[in-house]
């Protein structure tokens, strides 16, 4: 027997909605990030550092987004894994003759997102107690 009230019933399937929401956006950046940084390099111009601020929001995004999925896992195992999807990518880029070229000032932009992100998830916690 359920022992929910209507109003309960009706919260744990908007917030079952929300997470799906969440972990189909985070689909959906995981496969833009993975486009943008396999497809043949164009030679990005631009101010000094853009690819590094490109990949420190991407990765803050990707990560953001991963952490309000609430997949099962830890959050710190969560941002291992997307860590280690950066450093795969970087690798890939590094092994295709593609225009692109691996880089660990790119893995460290990286890091630094997921970082943020993980500090602001903690930050934000901590200010809803």
């Amino acid at each position: 027997m359920n022992d929910l009230t209507p109003t309960e019933s009706l919260e744990m399937k908007h917030n079952s909605a929300v997470t799906w929401g969440w972990r189909l956006l985070f689909l959906a950046a995981l496969i833009n990030i993975t486009w943008q940084s396999l497809k043949p390099g164009t030679g990005l111009i631009g101010p000094p550092y853009t690819d590094k601020i490109l990949h420190f929001f991407a990765y803050l995004t990707l990560s953001g987004i991963a952490l309000l999925s609430r997949f099962s896992l830890k959050n710190s195992a969560l941002l291992a894994i997307i860590l280690t999807f950066s450093i795969l990518m970087e690798i890939l880029q590094g092994l295709m003759n593609m225009g692109r070229t691996a880089s660990l000032a790119d893995i460290a932009a990286n890091l630094g997102g997921i970082l943020t992100a993980w500090g602001l998830w903690c930050g934000a916690k901590n200010l809803k107690r």
